[in-house]
């Protein structure tokens, strides 16, 4: 009997906005979200990206460890962060990206839902109140410091660039993360919540 291939996921929820969960199976993903999808929770799960790898329980290991500040608790597999971070540092696995089709089995309801959320506007200071000249502070070291600019754009040691682009040369320069992607409004915070969380309370106001 041929054996399954093991596959390292990531799944988001509308009705928990702001976490991902990362997690993995040696299950038919399909199979594996009808197994998430219970009366616990109002809405599916929705799986963002999928890897095929030769061991997903050590992918999933390394993936928990590189996200532990993220981590909402220790024996839960979510983390307070977009799904952009992950899915970059999925894909250095080298592992076959699992193909996702729609899932038939949402209903009206659910589709809605998911439409509405694809349809954000895209990420700006002023969706945030924040206005120029205000200070954010980096997650992982709070003494760290950029100054708001623009729109879209900060001054980090004396350059002007984007939250992303800052928030990657210091993971990888100071934290020894070996990413070619993040979500710079992951680690970016202000007034004692990181941007997207703050998007995200403001959003459901």
């Amino acid at each position: 009997m041929q054996k399954d291939k093991e596959i390292v996921y990531i799944l988001t929820n509308p009705a928990m906005e702001g976490y991902i969960k990362i997690g993995h199976t040696t299950k038919n993903l399909s199979q594996r979200l009808k197994d998430l999808d219970n009366t616990s929770i109002p809405m599916p799960f929705e799986c963002e990206f999928a890897i095929e790898v030769d061991d997903a329980k050590q992918a999933e290991r390394l993936m928990h460890e590189a996200f532990d500040n993220m981590r909402v608790n220790p024996r839960r597999e979510f983390f307070e962060m977009s799904p952009t971070g992950a899915i970059a540092a999925l894909r250095l696995t080298g592992g076959e990206e699992v193909d996702l089709h729609a899932d038939e089995s949402l209903d009206a309801s659910d589709v809605e839902v998911r439409e509405k959320l694809k349809r954000r506007k895209p990420f700006n200071f002023t969706m945030l109140g924040i206005v120029i000249g205000s200070e954010l502070y980096f997650k992982l070291d709070p003494d760290i410091k950029c100054i708001v600019k623009g729109n879209n754009k900060v001054e980090f040691e004396e350059n002007e660039t984007s939250l992303s682009g800052s928030a990657i040369t210091l993971l990888r320069k100071k934290f020894g993360y070996k990413l070619t992607n993040a979500s710079g409004a992951d680690y970016w915070c202000f007034d004692g919540e990181t941007l997207y969380a703050r998007r995200i309370r403001l959003e459901n106001e």
